[in-house]
């Protein structure tokens, strides 16, 4: 993992952070990272092409599975 160095932090963003880690029982350091990593979630486009990415790898089958998960209910 990378360290980096922020400056500048504006005293109400560091205050505002500190009462955030506290509220849900983490550290400053912990708290930071947690709202780094939510801002960077995927729009809805990345999302979508990489959804069809992930399908386009998995098996394909005709079968419909709702038969196959009948047959096995009525088989108990």
């Amino acid at each position: 993992m990378t360290d980096f160095l922020i400056r500048d932090i504006e005293p109400y963003v560091l205050d505002h952070l500190r009462r955030r880690a506290k509220q849900n029982r983490r550290s400053l350091q912990a708290e930071i990272k947690s709202t780094i990593s939510k801002s960077v979630k995927l729009n809805k486009e990345e999302s979508l092409a990489l959804m069809r990415k992930l399908r386009a790898e998995l098996p394909y089958s005709e079968t419909d599975s709702t038969q196959l998960i009948r047959e096995d209910r009525d088989a108990r």
